[in-house]
Order: structure tokens, then C-alpha cells, then sequence
């Protein structure tokens, strides 16, 4: 070995030096997944969305047992709501799914997948208490005009549309904090919820509609259906961001933002096709969008299939292996190594 002097640094005095730990998601934690391991509230929601299931096809074994034999008929139009409503249920049983130890971990995505659920829950009992006391009024005389039916068969429906888009919204910031951050998907969700809106208000006044005091239900329906395409806009731009990202594992967000994107898109779609039928075609003449409920299928399943593999996840870093990096604090000094 040729003999030579070299340099090294060394620390001003009364400082040290310290190794560096290389710290990276750990890439051999990745969770079991199981029914033995998910979380008992897991367990609670798969079984709750079993029962959504099967209350939205209810009136095919009601036909069926009453001997009807119109019952076939009515399966394509009942399987697509059966499977986004369970879809919409199941949603905290996918988050517990993707960590079952971890699952509260993400709280955006957590407690956003809750407030879906629970708010399509009580969707049922709400739907049977209002019909019920709106019934009762009728009976006694009253009008579907009056007060009080109109604000419990308006005001109910709206507060619960308006709870679901919190948890819609809330569900996409979970994928922001995941890495889903995008400015444009922020953007152009904005600008798709107020065209809708312009899109159902200008119409009306074209029409010869009036503002005033009965007005007022059909305008904060148009808030709310504005809302509601913001919030599905924003998930869907955000998961697409996170496809564009990179973001891992990539076929959840890929499948997530498929999901997300029908989400957004069957709403708008549905309201265009009213809005035209309404205004430019003949009454008789109705535009009739096949696949429509196919589609369904590729919505909210999708996106609960997508967080059950793991979009929105957080990754939890770890140290894998103590590298030969040091730290020098200070300014350094250059010493000459001695003669080897």
C-alpha cells in the first residue's frame, strides 16, 4: 500500500460527532388482512352494509312473496342502489381493513368514512319518520304546501345531504394529507360546482320563474346540489393527484380515482339529462343515458374497494439501517492526516 498523507475533518473542540439514521417507510410492515384482525367496529360496519343490501332490494322478496310477476323487472334498477348505498356503509370497514392496528391514524379519512356511513344509515328510519309524520298532517287536512310538511319533508332531506357532503369533503382531505395536495383539483372542483349551479338557476329565471319567499326551498336545493358536486369534484382530483403522484400503492389510488370520478360524474350527468328533457326537448321525447346504472357499480364499491387497499393510508416511517454518515457541528478545521 503506497504510503501518503491525507485529510481529514475534525470537530471544533467541545463538539462531537454523531451517526446519521436513514429513516424510510418500512416496506416489510405491510398489515395483515383478515377478518380475524380487523377491529370489532370493522366487523360491525361489513354486517351493517350486508343489511343496507339487503333493505334496497327488499321489494324484490316483498314482490316475490306476494307471488308478482313483475319482480324481474325491477332488479336493474334496485342492484345499482343496493350496491352504492352498501358501498357507502362499508367505508369504515375498508379504512380498518387498510391497517387494522392503525386505522384512526389518517382521522380525515377516518371520520369522514364515518359520517358517510352513518348519515346513509339513517337515511331509512329519518325517510320512515318523516313519511309517517307527513302522513299523519295530510290526514288531518293539511296541504303538501303548508309549513310544516314543507319543512319536514325539504328541511330533513337537505340537513342530511348536507351531512353527507361533510363527509364526502372530509374524506378527501384525508387523501390530501395522504399526498392527494392539489391546487387545481381545488380549482376546477369550485368552478364545476358553480356552473352546476348556474346551471339549475339560470334556466328557472329564463323560464319566468320569480324570486321570492317560495323560491327559497328550490334555491337551497341548489346549494346543496352545488355542494354536494364540489365535494365529489375535489375526492375525485384528489385521488387523481395522487395517481399522478406516484403515490403507492398505486393500484388503490388508481382504482380510487376511477371510483372518485364516477362519483363525481353520475350526479352531474343525471342532472344535465333533467335539465335538458326539462327545458329543450318535447315532453314525450326524454333523452335515456344507457349503462347509467352500470356505471353505479363503479362508483362508491369502487372507492371502498380502493381504501380497503390502502389509499389514504399513512405510512409510518421507520430507521432501516444506521448509515456511515456523520453529523459535524461547528465550523470544521483540516488537519493532516499522519504519514500511513
Amino acid at each position: 500500500m503506497s504510503r501518503g498523507r491525507g485529510i481529514v475533518l475534525a470537530p471544533e473542540r467541545g463538539e462531537g460527532l454523531g451517526r446519521i439514521e436513514h429513516r424510510q417507510p418500512r416496506r416489510d410492515s405491510s398489515p395483515r388482512h383478515d377478518l380475524a384482525t380487523l377491529p370489532l367496529l370493522g366487523r360491525v360496519f361489513l354486517v351493517l352494509a350486508a343489511l343496507t343490501a339487503v333493505i334496497e332490494l327488499w321489494p324484490i322478496a316483498n314482490a316475490f312473496s306476494i307471488g308478482a310477476t313483475t319482480w324481474p323487472g325491477e332488479i336493474p334498477n334496485l342492484l345499482p342502489q343496493a350496491a352504492r348505498a352498501a358501498g357507502m356503509v362499508i367505508l369504515p370497514a375498508a379504512v380498518a381493513w387498510a391497517s387494522p392496528t392503525r386505522y384512526q391514524t389518517n382521522g380525515w379519512l377516518w371520520n369522514g368514512a364515518l359520517l358517510v356511513a352513518v348519515i346513509q344509515l339513517l337515511r331509512y328510519p329519518v325517510d320512515l319518520a318523516r313519511d309517517a309524520a307527513i302522513t299523519s298532517l295530510l290526514d288531518g287536512g293539511a296541504d303538501l304546501g303548508d309549513p310544516v310538511p314543507l319543512v319536514l319533508n325539504l328541511g330533513v332531506g337537505l340537513g342530511l345531504a348536507f351531512l353527507a357532503i361533510l363527509g364526502v369533503w372530509a374524506l378527501s382531505e384525508g387523501l390530501k394529507d395522504a399526498g392527494g395536495r392539489s391546487t387545481v383539483a381545488v380549482v376546477v372542483a369550485a368552478v364545476a360546482g358553480i356552473a352546476l349551479g348556474l346551471l339549475l338557476v339560470v334556466p328557472a329565471f329564463m323560464a319566468g320563474a320569480t324570486f321570492d319567499l317560495r323560491f327559497v326551498p328550490d334555491l337551497l336545493s341548489v346549494v346543496v346540489n352545488s355542494l354536494y358536486v364540489f365535494a365529489n369534484a375535489l375526492f375525485a382530483g384528489r385521488a387523481i393527484a395522487g395517481v399522478l403522484r406516484g403515490l403507492r400503492p398505486a393500484t388503490a389510488w388508481r382504482a380510487g380515482a376511477i371510483g372518485g370520478s364516477v362519483v363525481f360524474a353520475i350526479p352531474v350527468l343525471s342532472l344535465t339529462v333533467i335539465l335538458v328533457s326539462s327545458y329543450l326537448l318535447p315532453a314525450d321525447s326524454p333523452i335515456s343515458v344507457p349503462f347509467l346504472g352500470v356505471a353505479t357499480y363503479f362508483g362508491w364499491p369502487l372507492v371502498a374497494v380502493a381504501i380497503a387497499l390502502g389509499m389514504g393510508r399513512l405510512e409510518r416511517p421507520a430507521p432501516s439501517h444506521v448509515g456511515s454518515g456523520f453529523v459535524m457541528r461547528g465550523r470544521p478545521r483540516h488537519t493532516p492526516a499522519p504519514a500511513a
